[in-house]
């Protein structure tokens, strides 16, 4: 099969989407509730739900039982803590116990499944899965339940609520979709979800018995958001919700909202499902925020200024590089600040929409005139950046709605675009990462998705509890051969001792570099995903020129002299001829004019580089799989978020403004956020955590939430290579 298309595609469609969710309620006060009429088992429950937060940082009640609405009586919930954390929490005068689970959900881009399930007869604290993964619990107040203890659940005479506790005043802050319950029934997470053979964890129908007191609640009838269609008639009645809570935000559409992470004194934390932005009035004022996900599709968005205040308001977008590009309410658009005449004005209780083809770069601004959205006219090729996102701006007071396709459009969309969600996204080229970047840790012996002996594949390892110098092999090279990238590129030749090749992967001899807690990251060599390994012969005082086929311009690279010196770093984010050294920490950068470059199928070196055998690992970022970025220090736990189009597996960050390493955080070390512990590059220290050295991975980009100087100091910069688990299109919040 060729190289292109060794990803073999799917039948119909996409990747394996599951069953369809039609519809979400979005909760940010209201409820539902209803009173057991019958008891049941009270022993045993479970309950599936998926959920998208719209809010941190708050207590948020999720779902639970409690006999009334006495200070008091018995109950026991779900929900978020302050810290993020979900939470287990009972009391009924007799028993008391409160449960935290590991892992801090702050993701707002994505939707997650949450499975509880509670088994007296078995277990003393219930279990508690998101997205297929078991969260680990920590008893924090209280004891276990006895073996078989009667528990509020289930309870004749007691309330079931969802989305709001009357008092504590609790209340759910996010779109929740396909909530159900089992009465005396475990049916297990699968039962409800599953993970396709790409890796993604998609909606599943359930077709097994509920239960006395089980229910399903689809959210299909605006009028009645709180109707059973489980079968049972256990219907819930609401409170505080209208038809406008009925969204089709869910798990099989996942809409793009307002991003509530940017840390930027100027970006509005937005509300309303984060669909609207209010302008602050202070100092400095906050007056602008941007959109969830990146555009990948040619995508449509609009907004209706609802309130004006003292200030004005924009519609538009917002590169990767912070440029912005918008109609203003006056007709003028703003384009990375250059101001021209444009379109017709509009005003508060107008619609205005914004269309962005990324192919072309070209923008299309409308307004809605008499029911039929008007073109103000396409600004060809207006940007050139790769990542665009969404992006509104409204000062002092001023207040707009936006919508990305979860609620009706008040006209049908302009020919040639969707809505802003994921069925809208293409399709990634790579539906499944693993099959070109994959991680093992030592006693995994699963053989890698593809053959190294046939693909071009490189390894980097790592003991990570030992001071032993890092391993870096690939198959270019062969057998027994190895250079460690915190020593420099000399190249070891450890014969049987080192690593030999098979079909399966890499076998280990004796070398103490393998020996241990060993993990090793693998990259497999092809243009589908933006990956090569070349090897050049260069003679100083003329440039040496090799092909290669990663598919095109090269944004990141390791350059390593086989015959000793430096490992250079390539990253396209530093300016012409600046270089960062892999094995040092290196401040200030190199500078070499002309030292690497690249075109979409070749690279150079530059006629001032040594001598000598060189071995040159190339990428360049591929869509919903790979990125090399930047970000910038704020100095604070509130990181800069970097947006990106997929969930990150690898992240790779170093400081370009002081002296640093190369620091590593992998997302198979630590599964939930915030992840702590880290490797570096440049050192053959072990594996640590360091006060303040913390990073969120999220669905859509990653956030520093620590202020270490080696990931977040005030005003520096920071570069960065990504490499994903999950494609944007079918990732899912962490």
């Amino acid at each position: 099969m060729s190289i292109l298309f060794d990803n073999p595609p799917p039948a119909i469609g996409c990747g394996d989407p599951g069953d369809p969710i039609d519809f979400s309620c979005l909760f940010e006060g209201g409820g539902l509730r209803r009173i057991a009429s019958s008891g049941g088992d009270q022993t045993r429950v479970a309950a599936s739900m998926w959920v998208k937060r719209t809010k941190a940082d708050t207590a948020q009640f999720i779902w639970g039982w409690r006999a009334s609405n006495a200070t008091g009586s018995g109950y026991g919930w779900l929900q978020y803590k302050s810290n993020n954390k979900l939470s287990f929490v009972y009391n009924d005068n007799t028993h008391s116990l409160v449960v935290e689970y590991s892992g801090a959900h702050r993701d707002f881009a994505g939707h997650s499944d949450i499975y509880f399930e509670l088994d007296t007869n078995v277990s003393g604290i219930p279990a508690l899965t998101v997205d297929g993964k078991a969260l680990t619990p920590t008893i924090t107040s209280g004891t276990a339940f006895p073996t078989g203890y009667q528990t509020v659940f289930n309870t004749n005479g007691y309330y079931c609520r969802i989305g709001y506790e009357a008092v504590t005043g609790y209340a759910t802050q996010g779109y929740v979709s396909k909530f159900e319950q089992t009465d005396g029934i475990l049916p297990g997470a699968e039962a409800f979800a599953y993970r396709t053979a790409y890796g993604h964890w998609v909606p599943k129908k359930y077709n097994g018995l509920y239960g006395n007191n089980g229910f399903h609640l689809d959210f299909a009838d605006p009028l009645d958001l709180g109707k059973d269609v489980s079968g049972n008639s256990n219907h819930f009645t609401a409170s505080g919700l209208t038809v406008d809570n009925q969204v089709t935000d869910t798990p099989s559409k996942n809409c793009t909202t307002l991003n509530p992470l940017y840390a930027d004194s100027a970006k509005i934390t937005p509300t309303n499902g984060n669909l609207t932005a209010i302008g602050n009035a202070s100092s400095p004022a906050a007056n602008n925020v941007a959109g969830t996900h990146i555009i990948r599709h040619k995508a449509f968005f609009a907004m209706q200024p609802v309130a004006l205040g003292n200030g004005s308001f924009y519609i538009g977008l917002q590169s990767a590089d912070g440029l912005t590009y918008c109609y203003r309410q006056d007709g003028a658009t703003v384009l990375a600040g250059a101001v021209s005449a444009y379109g017709a004005a509009f005003a508060v209780g107008d619609w205005v929409g914004c269309g962005y083809d990324p192919v072309t770069g070209n923008i299309e601004f409308f307004k809605l005139v008499s029911g039929v959205w008007v073109s103000q006219g396409i600004l060809p090729a207006a940007i050139s950046a790769a990542d665009v996102l969404p992006w509104v701006y409204a000062s002092h007071q001023t207040r707009v709605d936006v919508n990305f396709g979860q609620r009706a459009w008040p006209a049908e969309l302009p020919e040639g675009y969707s809505a802003h969600s994921t069925p809208s996204m293409p399709c990634p080229a790579i539906l499944n990462p693993d099959d070109y970047f994959t991680v093992r840790k030592v006693g995994d012996t699963t053989p890698l998705p593809w053959n190294p002996l046939v693909h071009k594949t490189l390894a980097v390892t790592k003991d990570r509890d030992g001071s032993t110098s890092w391993r870096v092999n690939d198959t270019v090279r062969g057998d027994g051969k190895a250079w460690a990238c915190d020593v420099g590129g000399a190249e070891i030749n450890e014969g049987a001792n080192g690593a030999s090749w098979t079909t399966a992967g890499p076998v280990y001899g004796s070398a103490a570099q393998y020996q241990g807690n060993r993990i090793t990251w693998f990259w497999r060599a092809s243009p589908k995903a933006g990956f090569d390994i070349v090897e050049i012969n260069h003679v100083n005082g003329t440039p040496s020129t090799i092909a290669h086929k990663a598919g095109g311009l090269i944004e990141y690279a390791w350059v390593v002299p086989l015959d000793g010196g430096d490992v250079r770093e390539f990253h396209h984010r530093l300016a012409p001829g600046e270089f960062l050294r892999m094995n040092d920490y290196d401040y200030p950068l190199g500078v070499d004019a002309g030292w690497f470059s690249s075109t979409g199928n070749s690279v150079t070196l530059g006629a001032s580089m040594t001598s000598g055998r060189y071995i040159a690992y190339l990428w360049r970022a591929v869509p919903q799989f790979s990125a090399f970025e930047l970000y910038g220090g704020t100095g604070n736990a509130d990181g800069e978020f970097l947006p990106l189009d997929f969930e990150a597996r690898l992240h790779l960050f170093r400081r370009k403004n002081a002296a640093a390493s190369c620091t590593a955080i992998c997302a198979d070390i630590e599964t939930s956020n915030p992840a702590k512990r880290y490797t570096r590059l440049t050192l053959p220290n072990p594996e640590s955590t360091e006060a303040g050295l913390e990073l969120d991975i999220y669905s859509n980009g990653t956030k520093p939430r620590g202020l270490a100087a080696a990931m977040n100091y005030n005003g520096h910069t920071y570069l960065t290579a990504d490499w994903a688990r999950t494609p944007g299109k079918f990732a899912r919040a962490r």
